[in-house]
């Protein structure tokens, strides 16, 4: 009787709200392949573990029950448990592994969760990697393949223990950084689908960068608007012209003769013609002048 006490659990579904009538019969079942205990057997294990009022029920109900099938119909019927599948889906969200847990507890505890609305493998290494703190290693983790659980909790163990085992060495040289980069963690059950998937977040997280980039470039300076450029801002045009709400229309040059500085004509029509003519006839004018001084000199020679 003792034994029987340590190995199956009471049943008492106002107390034990954690456990349905399916979930402790298919309990008492395993026990029986494992003891090899016949249905006899199975049948009074079971009755001796009923409180409440399942043990109630059991009682009114002997006369309908003459062996373990019998029993196990009746009280799976009797007894029932709705699901809440959403609370479920939301618990699994917003779980997330604590700073106090291992992650063997984590795990666990997460895939017991799941497993109570069946859900796939897929789906619960999906939530798994939701509730890991860093990002690093939720991309890596979803850059495996197709593995069982129980795989996927070793490459949850392996890249830890490698992450425990690099982080106390920071070293800032080129040389150390670019070998650890080497040493960094690479799932073995790996495909191409996955690495598409991890390649595509970082071009993403890059073409995010390169947008935000985009928009400061082309983003005025003065008015914070990403309409225009400061180049057409209106609100430098009324800090350089406060009584115009326009900017002044440019100044137009009037064509002159580079010659004679007339406006009349430019500088191939010039009747002065071009500078170096004009330059040649002044210095050929001063040269006659000059010998014409020579001629009019008299010089006085004493006898």
């Amino acid at each position: 009787s003792r034994e029987i006490e340590v190995l199956i659990k009471d049943f008492n579904p106002p107390r034990n709200k954690n456990i349905s009538a399916e979930e402790w019969i298919n309990e008492i079942e395993r026990l029986g392949i494992i003891h090899k205990w016949d249905s006899s057997r199975l049948l009074l294990y079971a009755t001796m573990r009923l409180g409440g009022v399942a043990k109630t029920w059991y009682e009114y109900s002997l006369d309908g029950i003459s062996n373990w099938k019998d029993f196990k119909q009746g009280l799976i019927s009797n007894f029932p448990k709705a699901i809440d599948t959403t609370n479920i889906h939301s618990r699994l969200r917003e779980s997330t592994r604590k700073s106090f847990e291992t992650l063997e507890e984590y795990f666990h505890c997460t895939v017991c969760l799941a497993k109570k609305i069946k859900l796939n493998d897929v789906a619960i290494k999906d939530y798994l990697i939701r509730g890991l703190q860093e990002m690093k290693h939720q991309v890596i983790l979803s850059s495996i393949g197709p593995c069982s659980l129980t795989d996927f909790l070793q490459h949850m163990l392996r890249l830890e223990t490698e992450t425990r085992q690099t982080a106390p060495v920071r070293d800032s040289s080129p040389e150390r950084s670019a070998v650890s980069r080497k040493r960094s963690y690479s799932p073995k059950n790996t495909n191409s689908r996955s690495t598409r998937t991890r390649f595509d977040l970082e071009s993403k997280a890059t073409d995010a960068r390169l947008d935000r980039n985009r928009e400061r470039m082309h983003r005025c300076s003065i008015c914070k608007s990403d309409k225009h450029t400061s180049l057409h801002c209106s609100v430098k045009a009324k800090q350089m012209h406060p009584d115009s709400t326009t900017r002044r229309p440019p100044k137009t040059r009037q064509r002159v003769c580079f010659s004679c500085q007339s406006s009349d004509h430019l500088l191939r029509n010039c009747p002065q013609g071009f500078p170096e003519k004009k330059r040649e006839l002044s210095s050929e004018k001063l040269k006659d002048s000059q010998i014409d001084d020579l001629n009019e000199f008299d010089l006085d020679i004493d006898d």
